[in-house]
């Protein structure tokens, strides 16, 4: 027990580290930049598509199956959202945890989303992460280690990420 208690105050203390260490927030990127609003990402990362809502796999996920829900329509913070968009976001929320619960085996999840450079938010457009989860997979500290470091992992190669599309489209889709 003292070995878990020690473990978790290192990783709380690399947590404070890794938010810290930039001691202001960077600005965000404009429209123009925003990844999210360009068709090669989502040509290459999307498995779901409706008339105001996308679905796609993050290129670097903390864990297999971690996606983002999106509109369609370049907005910044979730205050912005129409009521349509933000019910539909949950509605697909939905349908991708019932699909990753198949190709996944996830149990639970974890939902997330960040509004404005002062909390993280380093894509200019409205996104939740959606992080599946198995039922072996139960400590927080090594999921919130896999959250806080995701952007210094190796993103999945083109022939994973078609695949893993793919097989979510057809999940999602039915």
């Amino acid at each position: 027990m003292h070995l878990k208690k020690i473990s978790f105050s290192l990783f709380i203390g690399l947590l404070l580290f890794l938010f810290l260490k930039w001691d202001k927030a960077l600005p965000l990127p404009d429209k123009s930049s925003c990844a999210f609003c360009k068709q090669s990402v989502l040509d290459s990362q999307k498995f779901y598509e409706d008339d105001l809502v996308i679905a796609l796999f993050n290129y670097k996920p903390a864990l297999k199956g971690h996606s983002l829900i999106i509109p369609k329509r370049h907005v910044e913070s979730f205050d912005e959202l129409t009521n349509d968009e933000a019910l539909r976001i949950t509605q697909i929320i939905k349908k991708v945890h019932k699909a990753s619960r198949t190709l996944f085996n996830a149990k639970s999840y974890l939902l997330y989303q960040k509004n404005g450079s002062e909390v993280g938010q380093t894509v200019p457009h409205v996104h939740v992460h959606y992080v599946p989860r198995k039922e072996s997979e139960r400590s927080l500290s090594s999921l919130l280690f896999k959250i806080a470091t995701m952007s210094f992992q190796k993103q999945i190669s083109s022939s994973q990420m078609k695949e893993l599309t793919q097989k979510m489209e057809s999940l999602v889709n039915d």
